[in-house]
This record gives C-alpha cells, structure tokens and sequence, in this order.
C-alpha cells in the first residue's frame, strides 16, 4: 500500500474514533451533572497517568521490529508482547486499587475512589487494544487495524452513553465499560496470532531483551511526556473542585483533528522510515518526513488560526454556555498547534535512537512543572491560576520540540537551518494567521451563534483555497488530495466513465511532479 494510500485509511479511522469520543462528550454533558461528568473523566486521567509509570510502550516496538522480521518470528514477538502488557497491566491495576482511596483524596473526590477499584481492571483490556492496530499497520493492513480501534471504541461510546441514558449510575457505566473491552481485548489477541505464522518456540530470549532495549527509553521519554502534557490536568485537579475541572477538561486540549492527522501520516510513513534508515539513508529518511510536514502544515496552521477566532463561541455551541470558561484552556492549547505539523520523534525511532527522546521531555516535564507551579502560586485565587498550568505545557512542547529538531539535524547530518523548510513553513504560516484576522473583524456579534460560527468557518476555508490556488501553494499532488473526495463522489453517482480524464498531469490526474514513486 502507497503511503498516501495508508495515511489515508488510518486518518478516516482515527477520525471517526474522535469524533465519537467528541460526540459523547457532547451528549453527556447534557445527560450528567457536572460533578459526574468531572468523574468520569477523571477516570481516563487516572488510568493515563499510571499508564506512563508503568506501560512500556509496546506498541510503538512493533512499528519497529514486525517490518525487520521475518514472518517465522512474528508470533513469538505477539507471544512476548501479549505477555508483557499483562505484566505491565496488573502493576497499573494494583496502583489503581490500592491506592484508590490516596488518589480520590488527592483529586478531591471521595466518591471517585470506589469507581476506581472497578477501573482498575480496564488496564489489561486498554494496554491490548493498543497493540492489534499497530500490529496490523506494520503488516501492511492499516485498513483492518483502523476498522478494529473503530469498533472497539464505538462499543466503549455505545456502553457508556446507552448506560447512562437509561438511568443507570456511573458505576454501572464502568462495569460496562469494562466487560466490552475485554470481548475486544480476547479478539485482538486472536486477530494478531491468526496474522502471525506458528513458531517453533513461545519465545525468544534474544529478541525478547532486544524488544526490551528498545522500549525502556520510550517508556522513560513516554512516561515524562505523558506527565507533561498531563500536568496541568493534575494541578487542575489538585487545587479546584470536579465541576471546575470538567469545564477546564473539555477545553484543555489541541484541536482533536490536529492530533489525528499527525499520528496518521507518522504512522503512515514510520514503515518506510524504518526501512530506509536501516540502509543507511537517513537523508532520505529526512526528505520523506519533511513531505509528511509539509502536507500537516497546509492542514494544522488554518486549524491554528481558526480556533483562536472561533474559541468561545465554538465551546457555547458545544457544551453550553455554562462551560464558556473552557474557551481560555482552549486558545491557550491552540498556540501549541504550529509545532503539531510534525512527529519529531519518528525520525529518532526509526533511527533507533530512543535515547535522545527521553532525555528531551525531561526537560520539557522539568520546564513545565516549575512555569505550571509558579503561575499558580502567583495568580491564586485569581484566572491565572486557573490558566497557569496550560500555559506551562504549552511552553514545555516547545522547548521538547526545538531540543528534538538539534538530534535529528544531528543524526542526519543536516545542518539546523535546513533539517526543515522553515521558510515555506512560514509563508503559510503566515497566510493562515493574516486570514484569521480579516474573520476575526467580520461584524457578526449579533448574529444567531450557530449561523455565526458557520459563516466564519465558510469564509475561512473560502479564503484559504482561494489563497492557495491564487499563490501557488500546491503540488500537483496535494492538488489531487484536495479534489479526491470530489472525485470519489463523481465515481459514485456517474460510474468510472464521469470521473474525468486521468493522467492530466493537473488537480484531476495522478500527480506527475512528485519526486518519488511512494508518493504521500
């Protein structure tokens, strides 16, 4: 499958994932009380944070080592790798039961803690769904992988949002959550060995501590990263009430889109770096990874731009306007969003150099606690407390970001000015913020929110294409992308036959100006 062809299938499937997971948020908060929805959420975060401490990242090793063996020795790397994160799961779940009642404490929410003991028998069912889609994206079949995470979420929305609506409390609700996950969790296991030919041996001492080489400094850069971009969630926690931090937890994000987007194409194209690092090419490795870039940025920088103009009026609409106070969280997160056009550890990965990575979001963990604290302490009692902590993780991604550009400029052995297109970047960059202003001065306060949030997001996109056709932005290629669903939709109303020539070399053609076969 072409790289462009794999993004794509994993970007439609993570995006429906999260869009589901919007969706619920959506109804639930006008389902729950803000207290219990605040609960709930504190549930995920709980199960996150402990999951830094101790999961091992498996499945980002099976990027890496399912496409360097051969198929003999896949099911031993299923066997070790099934059985690892039940290991690593049970140290979660015994975090999570025993300390139930130090952790509701600590989060100011007695009645959270009876909820966890539950809980804490999802970390064997989570730590498993991780792995059957990226398994199935290093074998090539990005398509099933993505269709097995879609379901697997839907059935956890399914659970929790028919529980609730009929009446049932949020315990129930983490019963049902648990009991879906495991039929998924069995069926995963079985999907990956019937992927995987029958090995002489279970298990292979060598590749077994090979896997575990690899991982240990992911898991040391995931566990400080997840604590980072969790912090601010902790301090939130730590020092409001549940009903604050639910508002302050809807908005406390980057545009989910963005996310989806990123991970999509670094999967995509983490098989072929992967493989072209092992041969040495390193610069092409860089010149493939700047492509994926380039295409982000035509997708991140409007996002960017945009929420900052529609940030309240988009959570109003949302959840209601009791959570307008989650519009500042929001805008601050969105500043992050820029940096979000690349995966700034896959080159390091592929390289196998996770080392650097993990040495680099301490850094930004130790940046972020003392900025996060700091406001707090300074603003209390005031909204800088209540915005602190997000401004210091946004500052903290920063910081991450710009010492992980230095190791990739010197592992390739490009010069910084030139590990990425920075002046290309800026350009557009600098397009989509000009653009933003002329929406954010439309006289449009008085009109109906919906309709107002409607025209600003149109007049957006209008003058987004409009730009980049009129200053010749595009590739042939990404001309391509842009017109493919008006394709597809051509296809399935008229037949093959009034789909247009191919071949033109234009927006209608397969691209002819790429510089490499596997295009993206």
């Amino acid at each position: 499958m072409r790289i462009r062809d794999r993004g794509l299938a994993i970007l439609a499937c993570s995006t429906a994932q999260q869009g589901m997971t919007i969706l619920v948020g959506i109804v639930l908060v006008r389902l729950v009380t803000k207290g219990t929805f605040g609960t709930y959420r504190q549930l995920d975060l709980v199960l996150v944070s402990l999951a830094s401490l101790f999961s091992l990242r498996l499945s980002q090793s099976l990027y890496y080592f399912v496409p360097r063996l051969e198929q003999g020795r896949r099911r031993v790397l299923v066997n070790q790798t099934v059985l690892f994160s039940l290991l690593t799961a049970l140290l979660i779940a015994a975090a999570m039961f025993f300390g139930a009642d130090w952790i509701a404490a600590f989060l100011k929410n007695p009645p959270l803690a009876r909820r966890l003991r539950i809980f804490a028998f999802y970390p064997f069912v989570d730590l498993i769904l991780e792995l059957v889609p990226a398994f199935m994206i290093s074998l090539d079949r990005a398509v099933a992988g993505g269709l097995f995470s879609l379901a697997s979420v839907g059935a956890r929305m399914a659970t929790v949002v028919t529980i609730f609506a009929l009446g049932y409390g949020l315990q129930d609700v983490v019963v049902g959550v648990v009991v879906s996950g495991m039929v998924f969790a069995i069926a995963g296991v079985l999907l990956m060995r019937r992927a995987s030919p029958v090995a002489a041996e279970p298990f292979d001492k060598a590749l077994m501590w090979e896997q575990i080489a690899y991982t240990v400094p992911l898991q040391a850069a995931a566990l400080v990263g997840v604590l980072n971009i969790e912090f601010d969630k902790l301090v939130i926690s730590g020092v409001f009430d549940p009903a604050v931090y639910a508002v302050y937890s809807v908005g406390a994000l980057e545009m989910p889109v963005v996310g989806l987007i990123l991970a999509s194409v670094g999967t995509a194209i983490m098989p072929t770096l992967v493989t072209l690092a092992a041969k040495g090419q390193l610069r092409e490795s860089l010149a493939i990874w700047n492509e994926g870039t380039r295409k982000c940025s035509f997708v991140v920088f409007p996002i960017f731009a945009l929420c900052v103009v529609i940030a309240p009026d988009l959570m109003v609409f949302l959840y209601g306007a009791a959570y307008v106070d989650a519009a500042w969280p929001f805008m601050i997160f969105a500043c992050v969003l820029p940096l979000r056009i690349a995966n700034y550890g896959a080159m390091l990965r592929a390289a196998g150099r996770t080392k650097p990575i993990a040495l680099n979001v301490l850094v930004g963990l130790a940046s972020n606690v003392v900025i996060s604290l700091a406001l707090v302490w300074i603003g209390w009692g005031t909204m800088l407390s209540y915005l602190g902590p997000s401004i210091g993780t946004v500052i903290s991604q920063f910081v991450i970001g710009w010492h992980l550009l230095r190791w990739i400029s010197r592992i390739t052995e490009v010069p910084m000015r030139q590990v990425m297109r920075w002046r290309e970047l800026g350009w557009t960059l600098l397009v989509c913020v000009f653009i933003g202003a002329v929406v954010f001065l439309l006289p449009l306060s008085s009109v109906w929110l919906p309709v107002r949030l409607a025209v600003r997001v149109g007049v957006y996109g209008v003058l987004f294409l409009g730009a980049v056709f009129l200053l010749k932005m595009l590739t042939n290629d990404e001309k391509h992308l842009v017109f493919a669903p008006l394709h597809a939709i051509r296809r399935l109303a008229f037949g093959r036959a009034g789909a247009g020539p191919q071949g033109a070399g234009g927006p209608v053609g397969e691209p002819k100006d790429h510089p490499r076969g596997d295009s993206l």
